[in-house]
């Protein structure tokens, strides 16, 4: 990819889903959601969808959301995320949704065969940051999203959030974007990261090419890029799709 067409993406799709609490979370109750990054081993896969439907319907007995996603298209082979939220970070000093629905002897034989199944698997707390996002009231279930993990510079935080703000919602919604869910990190990431899911139906919708360039042109999406430089570090870009099967809403 060259220099100027991955610019051109990062002004596009700006941060998704670490450091101090987020300020804007300290000013009304936080959105807090678990993210785990699970990297399965190739011969483990139909073991380890298997699992999570178990997993899935455990946290639906408890009256909670569940959702399991995975690379769709491109990306890395056997890599799945799983979403769940939670109420504050207190709960982790309880058992957890499935250690209490499966017991003490079901969640060690659960721990057993899970590592079995996985290489890595890497977790976080992260916000929902509605103030920086693009939602919409009643929306179907996302199926499918292009997703960026930002790192942002130190001491620049609040620098991005003010060009989310002044100049990513703005564009995004002339752009057409029906919705960009931005999360930022909280505790499991190595700096300010912030990730941000833009929703897509299908893969022809990428075809239509960056909503950010429809909205403002080339040479606006260039200058915007030029804005987050020294801001934004690094970005990676995966695309990804929900899989209903084994998510529980």
């Amino acid at each position: 990819m060259t220099t100027t067409l991955r610019r051109t993406w990062i002004a596009c799709f700006g941060t998704l889903l670490l450091g101090a609490v987020p300020a804007a979370s300290q000013q009304q109750p936080p959105t807090w959601r678990r993210l785990a990054y699970v990297k399965v081993k190739p011969s483990m896969t139909q073991e380890y969808l298997a699992l999570q439907k178990q997993v899935s319907d455990a946290y639906k007995k408890a009256g909670l959301s569940r959702d399991v996603w995975t690379t769709a298209g491109f990306g890395e082979i056997g890599a799945y995320w799983s979403v769940t939220p939670f109420g504050k970070l207190a709960d982790f000093d309880s058992p957890s949704v499935v250690e209490k629905a499966f017991g003490e002897g079901g969640y060690q034989r659960y721990l057993s065969r899970a590592r079995s199944y996985i290489e890595s698997v890497t977790y976080k707390a992260v916000q929902l940051r509605s103030d920086l996002s693009l939602l919409k009231e009643n929306a179907p279930l996302p199926n499918m999203a292009v997703v960026v993990n930002i790192q942002v510079a130190p001491g620049r935080t609040q620098d991005f959030e003010e060009l989310i703000k002044s100049s990513y919602l703005p564009a995004w919604k002339k752009g057409g974007a029906d919705q960009v869910v931005v999360h930022q990190s909280v505790f499991g990431a190595t700096g300010p990261e912030y990730i941000v899911a833009v929703v897509i139906p299908n893969f022809a919708e990428l075809d239509k090419g960056n909503s950010m360039v429809r909205a403002l042109g080339p040479e606006g999406a260039a200058k915007l890029s030029q804005k987050s430089a020294g801001i934004i570090t690094s970005a990676t870009y995966q695309i990804v799709r929900r899989l209903q099967e084994y998510s529980n809403r």
